[in-house]
């Protein structure tokens, strides 16, 4: 989420079935990946007012992977 804070984008839609845990190794599960899916309700964050601002065509979904 940091991440895509970071570029401005709201993923507006966060819940237990946009998040996807994988890992390629159970004996070392500090290499956990969590990855996030579901951009439908992307939205882009003003920078200087923090304001969301409305939809745009211009967030593809694999943004934040």
């Amino acid at each position: 989420m940091a991440f895509c804070h970071g570029q401005a984008v709201a993923h507006g839609s966060l819940g237990s079935g946009s998040l996807l845990l994988s890992h390629c190794d159970d004996r070392r599960p500090e290499q956990l990946l969590v990855k996030l899916d579901n951009f439908g309700y992307a939205r882009r964050i003003d920078g200087a007012t923090g304001e969301i601002k409305p939809q745009s065509r211009n967030i593809q979904s694999g943004l934040c992977l």
